[in-house]
Order: C-alpha cells, then structure tokens, then sequence
C-alpha cells in the first residue's frame, strides 16, 4: 500500500528517525522517504525485528511529509512510528 503522512513543522531543518517491522510477521519491501528523501529502500525485517532510520532534512513548505510505500507497486510496509525534532 501506498500513503502519505503530513505534520505542519515550521521552516527548517529537522532530525527525523523512522521504524518499520512487524510484531507478528516478515516484512519484505519496506519503503519509507521523508521529504522526498528515501530512508528506507526495499529492505526486509523478521517478525519481531525493527528497523530504526535516522535522516536530516529541510522543510520548506510547513509540512513535513512521510511517504511510505511505492506509489506504482504493491508494497508491505509497516510503519510503527515517526519522530521528528528540530535538527542541531
């Protein structure tokens, strides 16, 4: 599935850190990009196993915006969480 995740941030750069996996089961095909940035590319967590990314960005538009999952193709990405925080 594809979808796409906004907050209003103010302009600036931010340290963003993302976690995928899945309690119950094997994920294949996670995909993540924050901004436009890809975090997280094609990669793969067993069940139980999360994947934490960290990326630094610029917000220019007052959103801060997190895709997950191929906009052309099925993907299984399991977001668990986003946490974000003006970058030093």
């Amino acid at each position: 599935n594809h979808d796409i995740w906004e907050c209003k941030v103010p302009n600036g750069k931010w340290l963003v850190t993302v976690c995928v996996g899945d309690s119950g089961h094997e994920q294949f095909g996670q995909w993540v990009k924050v901004e436009g940035t890809q975090v997280v590319k094609e990669e793969a967590t067993e069940r139980g196993i999360f994947l934490e990314r960290k990326v630094k960005i610029d917000v220019s538009d007052g959103r801060l915006t997190v895709e997950i999952g191929k906009s052309d193709a099925g993907t299984n990405t399991c977001l668990n969480w986003v946490c974000f925080e003006p970058a030093p």
